[in-house]
């Protein structure tokens, strides 16, 4: 009886399992590199000046940034595409983005690398200005309600870093607060049918106080001096088929179906001195801006294409 062996069907389990251990492996480095920060890094910022706690912040956000851009980007676990307008280095800006997925952060960070930020992205969440999502935001969410508004004590205390230090900054805010999914969804627009406000088929509703806020408080102590208004797109391509899916951390590292991630992001840059300066005037910016976004959102769903070139972007995971 002769025994044959399929050595190209063992080669690319084979590949799989190698995947899938990487995979382990960087989620690993990441759950210890959360721990330390926690354990170890702010108990000492505790003591620690402010210009020493801020540079040391900084700076872990970096290597954190920096590796997280290597293992999604250079790895081409997913592809990242820009257009629109032109993002200066090392200009202190505001960020506007719509909020799909927990790989926001990383796609916004790993922007600020690439225009020279060394670490210095802060993303306002639940009234806290963080490098990136830790523990004490989760208790934030469970603590407040979605339509916070932050007092000037509190206002004062999360831009310091930015107002004050020498070297630029960039404050990303997310007007939705949750991430996009069907179900909040199905609740917004039922909402804004019942109160006759406008309905978003691809976002969510923006509550203002988390955007006119921050915006107000920047424009007037000089704190930005751009704001970039960033629209994310996910989609993949699965059996050469077209899919409109925001996909979490786990879909996008452990991928044994080969299916490929790309995020396109559409920049518009705005100047910060051309922004309504009374709070209802920046509500109604902020809503033509979600419509505008809402449209941009839909035609790129329609526009996407499966050619064969966006396979080649990405190596073959089984």
């Amino acid at each position: 009886m002769e025994l044959k062996l399929d050595w190209f069907n063992l080669d690319m389990k084979m590949e799989g399992k190698v995947e899938y251990v990487r995979a382990c492996w960087y989620l690993c480095c990441l759950w210890v590199y959360m721990v330390i920060h926690h354990c170890a890094v702010l108990p000492l910022c505790v003591v620690c000046p402010v210009p020493v706690k801020e540079e040391l912040k900084c700076f872990l956000s970096w290597c954190l940034w920096s590796c997280m851009k290597h293992v999604m980007v250079n790895e081409r676990y997913v592809h990242v595409d820009y257009c629109g307008d032109a993002v200066d280095d090392e200009t202190s800006a505001m960020v506007l983005c719509n909020h799909s997925s927990m790989l926001d952060y990383m796609v916004i960070a790993c922007m600020g690398e690439d225009h020279k930020m060394k670490g210095r992205c802060n993303f306002l969440i639940w009234k806290k200005c963080v490098k990136f999502p830790d523990l004490r935001i989760a208790y934030q969410k469970f603590r407040i309600s979605e339509n916070w508004r932050m007092s000037s004590r509190e206002l004062d205390r999360e831009f310091h870093p930015a107002i004050t230090s020498k070297r630029p900054y960039w404050t990303v805010v997310f007007p939705e607060v949750d991430s996009y999914t069907a179900f909040l969804h199905d609740k917004n627009v039922a909402f804004s049918q019942a109160n006759h406000a406008p309905v978003y088929q691809n976002l969510l509703s923006p509550r203002y106080a988390c955007f006119t806020q921050p915006a107000s408080y920047l424009k007037k102590r000089g704190g930005a001096c751009d704001l970039y208004d960033v629209t994310l797109c996910y989609w993949a391509v699965k059996d050469g088929q077209r899919i409109c899916k925001s996909p979490t951390l786990l879909d996008v590292m452990f991928n044994r179906d080969n299916t490929q991630w790309n995020v396109d992001v559409h920049v518009k840059k705005i100047s910060m001195k051309s922004l309504p300066r009374r709070d209802h005037g920046l509500q109604k910016w902020l809503e033509r801006t979600w419509i505008e976004k809402d449209g941009l959102l839909k035609k790129k769903h329609k526009t996407i294409d499966t050619h064969e070139d966006h396979k080649k972007r990405f190596r073959k995971r089984n």
